[in-house]
Formats: structure tokens, sequence, C-alpha cells
């Protein structure tokens, strides 16, 4: 485990340097019913800057061409090849990111997303990844007429030619529609 410093340790055995700086890693054994625990040892490191590596974007969720709702709220992941946290912008269309990793779209129309990193003392920045997405008109219900996202309960009565609806809110609407012998 890295006791302290810039330095992180993947996949159980890879460690990977974040920036320069003395790094500390910690050497255990827990033991088991035969053996004692082992006395941690520990080393540490001084890493220098060296010349950058390179790195890219890749696993960019969701992919490039996605369709969604206006009402739909899309989570974005990426990873950096590098491990270093990769930002999200709204490069042209009606989206909104709330919380860094949350889109929202506005209206309806063609929506892109930039994903970006911007590098560190060991890694240049990461080409920009650019996914579009189309946004298409509401996703609501058949039969949400007072907007909540719900279906109401709608029951047309010939004898008054009345629609009778109970929101499923909370509340009614009577709406009177044609004449008596009308069949909608």
């Amino acid at each position: 485990m890295v006791g302290s410093g810039p330095g992180l340790i993947t996949g159980g055995t890879n460690l990977a340097f974040t920036s320069t700086g003395l790094v500390s890693i910690v050497a255990s054994q827990d033991g088991n019913a035969f053996f004692d625990p082992a006395v941690n040892v520990t080393n540490t490191y001084d890493v220098l800057p060296s010349s950058q590596l390179g790195q890219v974007i890749t696993n960019f969720i969701p992919t490039n061409g996605a369709s969604f709702a206006q009402t739909n709220l899309v989570g974005l992941s990426a990873q950096a090849s590098s491990l270093l946290p990769v930002s999200f912008v709204v490069g042209s269309g009606p989206g909104l990111i709330t919380g860094g990793t949350n889109l929202a779209f506005t209206c309806t129309g063609l929506v892109s997303i930039v994903a970006s990193q911007a590098g560190s003392e060991f890694y240049s920045a990461a080409p920009d990844v650019t996914n579009t997405f189309v946004v298409t008109g509401s996703s609501r219900p058949i039969n949400d007429f007072d907007g909540d996202g719900r279906t109401d309960l709608a029951v047309y009565w010939p004898d008054g030619g009345n629609w009778y609806i109970n929101y499923s809110g909370g509340g009614t609407y009577t709406q009177n529609w044609g004449w008596n012998e009308a069949v909608p």
C-alpha cells in the first residue's frame, strides 16, 4: 500500500506516480492460522520529473450516437490511460452538466460532450474525445394530463358527454366533449 506521497497502486501490484516527491510504499503480511503477522517493511522513493508520457481517453460512456429523451438525466464516465481524472464540458447543443458527470438536456437537438484530461508532471494532456448524442422529445407517458410523469385515469361518460380525469398527483378534472350520442 502507499503509505504517503504521490503514488497509486492498481491491480494490487502496479505502482504509478501522480507527481514528483517522496513516495513511501508499505509491504505487510497479516499472518494466518500458521504464521504470525510479518513486520511491515517501508521503502521510500524520491520521484523525479522526467519527460511526460502520453495518455488517451477510453471507455467514454454513453457512446457516440446514443439517443436520449429530453427528460433523461444521463451519467457520464470515461477513463484516462494514466488513471488521472477525466472532466466533461458541453461542446455544443442543449446540454447542461451538473455535479461534474450528470448531463441534462434543455431541449431537443444534438448535444456534443467533450471529455478531457489536462495531464500532470508525468503525463501530457490527452487528446480530447467528443461524443455527440441525439436528444428527442419528452418521454412523457400517455395520458399524463397533469405533467407529473405518471399516467392519470381518464374515463368518458357518454350520457353527459363528459371526460372525467383523476390526476395521479391528486385532484380531478371534468371536461365536456361532444354531445350525448358522441362516441370517442
